[in-house]
């Protein structure tokens, strides 16, 4: 066994870079020094990572997947304005759970943190509508034609989606403002002013972010 080993061990390496990659000349992903027990649990795993991000999504779950979420997304967002318009305009802040909360009403004219709202109408307009709008749709084209993604990283794309149609039509029906109604943060440390639909896009990209890390390492071609 210990002349057999070096020679099993390679032999598998073998075999797992021509599975994961279609390439046996690549470089190995799996670290040197394993033994040959090691390296094939090691290659299981990374194989069954690999298939999971290289299995396409059919038309039918990204059509569901992506309705529903910018149904939830987007009719939450579009519920709660109204509200906020009704109980917070024109009102004190209103604090709760301590004053982890702050509920206080707020037309944001700009983008994320009041970004561009210094620049003049004409410029929110093509830029916050006409620009978002084209990247909206440019999004949902992808969402519905990409090859390789995962139901996760799908889903938080969409929960982006949602979030940037909520605004959106929230520019098309208020002149360019965007309605914001809560804060969270504890003492003097809190976050800006934001929405449901501010919500979805951050929870969408923390998503994004996650899935990427747990995405396997490929070699760079």
């Amino acid at each position: 066994m210990g002349e057999a080993g070096p020679a099993i061990y390679e032999e598998v390496r073998r075999q797992v870079d021509g599975i994961i990659f279609d390439e046996p000349d690549q470089a190995s992903p799996l670290p040197s020094g394993l033994s040959p027990a090691k390296t094939a649990r090691r290659a299981d795993l990374v194989t069954r990572r690999s298939q999971r991000y290289n299995t396409g999504m059919h038309t039918i779950t990204r059509v569901v997947l992506l309705v529903g979420l910018l149904v939830v997304g987007v009719g939450c967002d579009q519920l709660t304005k109204p509200l906020a318009q009704d109980h917070l305009a024109g009102r004190s802040v209103l604090s709760s759970w301590g004053d982890l909360f702050r509920f206080e009403y707020a037309e944001n004219p700009g983008a994320f943190l009041s970004m561009g709202q210094g620049l003049p109408h004409e410029g929110r307009t093509l830029l916050f509508q006409g620009g978002v709008g084209l990247f909206l749709t440019a999004l949902a084209v992808y969402l519905m034609r990409a090859s390789g993604l995962t139901v996760e990283s799908f889903s938080a794309w969409a929960l982006v989606l949602a979030g940037g149609v909520g605004n959106w039509l929230d520019r098309l029906w208020h002149d360019g403002r965007v309605i914001d109604f809560m804060n969270v943060g504890i003492g003097p440390l809190r976050t800006g002013i934001f929405n449901v639909a501010d919500l979805c896009i951050t929870v969408g990209l923390l998503w994004l972010m996650l899935d990427i890390l747990r995405a396997p390492s490929r070699p760079l071609s």
